[in-house]
């Protein structure tokens, strides 16, 4: 499902700094005419929006719907977001938010956003979009005013799949109106009231776990602003990892976007907004060998031709699997944080690494354990403050505060959790019990005779012990020296040793960035961007050219 949101504000609006449409007016009152025609549509459809009858001409500026759409466009205290097809410009979904930060005698609007006239076109329910509008509602909403902790909105009972959405999205109901909406036959109805907490969001503790367990409609990678590729560019594609957002790549991304790279920038596979009731019945999906696939398929969805990749975390071990198997589609590979053969050297060579990787863990305990440990214990903040002691507290503060609000849905930080479960844990309940057991032993992993023991492991074991073990031999030899991997001095998720046992490999290129933890690029984005731009800029072929 191709997809674009875009904010839609006449002249009298400011663009607001958070998500800004640098779009000329006219075509803005395009949109809006075309706007009206698919919510004639919906009316019809007896969806609703408000209007209960459909006009004659929607699109004309006489019309009653238009001089709406319009009188919300130039109001600057409410945004309308609308949903585009990337290549037609047509719109395929529409919804209001209102809100009064800007009053400073608003006490009592100042900490909720209103949500209004919400409809996604008929041709286009069904297939996630509306929970995807939802989703990126809320981001904005959290951007508007750091006071903002609420959306509030009412819905006319007859909306059911308006209703299902709320209600698959974490929206509750709080309160009902018998007598809500008089419709065009008469008919009296009732209404619901309904809000949800997009600030300091906290998991339930249910009996019934699967309850709130949901996954993603489409396991893929995914992109919720569809950029276009510009074929006369090259394309980086970045991948982040845990616990993190497609946030983290913001000050990367507009870098090499002004440096003239075309940027893919997608959501891991479980952390898209995009959501069905079903239960997930199996972990696989969130295997290295499945993950590193959906990841080839979004790159050809999007170019045919190859890219360069920057990859984080676990977006730098899907990377470097990705590597291993399509060496044709890279023009370079960046990791971050995460080095080649981390485990059989970890085993073989520093054993005390897996004291710092003991995190994982606890993690294979049963859901939902370790989400609330992580959402309502305080867990993703001390993940931060561990792994990245001597960045910035205020700054580490606030941005673990936003991953948080990210991933407080029941899903996503389920989802996140599964990466650990189907590849440490093997998606095998008997292994990841065995993996809990191991718990005891980690201390005596400080005792060198006891830690010398595990570098007689044959190498066979070690393959059956981690089936995906990414090895830097296991890379094509024409491309290992277009592999740059970079390490933080103080990281206390892996240490910068794991990137030193690398030196006996003529072809492992990496560096060591001083000042900065496991979030290198957040820590030092100065420094991080040079480094990886001037490793980029020497495999770009496109760029050579035109040099």
């Amino acid at each position: 499902m191709d997809i674009s949101i875009v904010q839609v504000s006449l002249p009298r609006v400011q663009p607001h700094h958070f998500f800004e449409v640098n779009v000329p007016d006219e075509r803005n009152v395009k949109i809006l005419k075309k706007l009206c025609v698919v919510a004639n549509d919906v009316i019809k459809d007896g969806s609703g929006i408000g209007f209960t009858s459909p006009f004659t001409d929607p699109a004309s500026e006489d019309s009653q719907l238009f001089k709406f759409f319009s009188s919300v466009a130039e109001d600057p205290q409410k945004i309308l977001l609308v949903a585009l097809h990337p290549k037609t410009g047509q719109p395929r979904a529409s919804l209001t938010l209102q809100h009064n930060t800007a009053n400073p005698r608003g006490e009592a609007k100042r900490h909720r956003c209103e949500l209004t006239t919400f409809f996604v076109d008929p041709k286009s329910q069904s297939k996630g979009l509306g929970c995807l509008m939802l989703s990126h509602a809320e981001s904005v909403a959290r951007d508007i005013s750091p006071q903002i902790t609420f959306i509030t909105l009412d819905a006319r009972s007859t909306q059911k799949k308006a209703l299902s959405c709320y209600f698959r999205s974490g929206y509750k109901q709080w309160g009902e109106m018998p007598n809500y909406a008089t419709m065009a036959d008469g008919s009296v109805h009732s209404g619901h009231f309904l809000h949800k907490r997009i600030r300091n969001q906290k998991l339930r503790l249910a009996t019934n776990f699967t309850k709130y367990l949901t996954k993603p409609a489409v396991n893929i990678f995914w992109d919720p602003l569809f950029p276009e590729v510009d074929p006369s560019k090259e394309t980086i594609v970045f991948v982040h990892g845990f616990p993190d957002t497609a946030k983290t790549w913001s000050g990367m991304s507009e870098h090499f976007k002004t440096s003239g790279f075309n940027v893919l920038v997608p959501n891991l596979p479980g952390y898209s907004p995009v959501w069905q009731e079903s239960l997930p019945d199996s972990m696989q999906p969130y295997s290295i060998q499945a993950l590193e696939e959906e990841l080839f398929l979004y790159i050809i969805r999007n170019t045919n031709e190859a890219v360069h990749l920057v990859g984080h975390d676990w977006g730098a071990v899907i990377s470097q699997q990705f590597s291993i198997n399509h060496p044709t589609k890279l023009l370079s590979l960046t990791t971050l944080a995460i080095p080649f053969n981390l485990f059989s050297n970890t085993v073989k060579f520093n054993p005390t690494q897996l004291i710092s990787s003991s995190y994982m863990i606890p993690f294979q305990l049963p859901h939902p354990l370790p989400e609330m440990a992580l959402i309502n214990h305080g867990g993703i903040e001390r993940l931060f403050k561990m792994w990245s002691p001597t960045w910035n507290e205020r700054e580490r503060s606030d941005y673990a505060a936003s991953v948080k609000d990210k991933l407080a849905n029941r899903s996503a930080i389920t989802a996140a959790l599964h990466y650990y479960r189907s590849n440490v844990g093997l998606a095998s309940t008997i292994m990841r019990f065995f993996v809990i057991l191991l718990t005891p032993i980690l201390p005596f992993l400080k005792l060198s005779i006891f830690s010398s023991l595990l570098k007689f492991i044959p190498e066979t074991i070690l393959s059956a012990l981690l089936l995906h073990e990414l090895k830097l031999s296991n890379v094509n030899k024409d491309l290992r020296p277009k592999i740059l991997q970079l390490g933080g001095a103080t990281d206390g998720c892996v240490q910068i040793e794991m990137f030193k046992l690398l030196k006996n490999d003529s072809d492992a290129n990496y560096m060591i960035i001083e000042n900065a933890g496991h979030w290198l690029h957040l820590e030092q984005p100065d420094k991080v961007h040079r480094v990886v731009e001037a490793h980029i800029t020497r495999f770009s072929t496109k760029r050579k050219k035109k040099n």
